[in-house]
């Protein structure tokens, strides 16, 4: 599942604020929190789409191939037949 790419522009922000602190406003716990879920978000989706290309690569043919895909921190894998 691919997060909101607009709504995780935000991760740039708190990255240029941790490498050059006092630039943001102090960051309330509620905008923490979904940081952090975006953060995950883009590592499951990032994730995902390595180990995809990955297995197809192994395979003959990608109708072989086994996807995985991660949903809300649960490995989904779907076989291609």
């Amino acid at each position: 599942m691919q997060p909101d790419l607009f709504e995780t522009t935000i991760l740039t922000d708190y990255a240029v604020e941790a490498r050059y602190p006092g630039l943001l406003e102090d960051v309330i716990e509620e905008d923490y929190l979904r940081a952090i879920d975006l953060a995950n978000q883009v590592f499951s989706w990032a994730e995902a789409i390595v180990l995809a290309a990955s297995l197809d690569e192994t395979h003959d043919s990608p109708a072989q191939a086994e996807t995985i895909c991660w949903e809300s921190g649960r490995q989904i894998t779907k076989h291609d037949d």
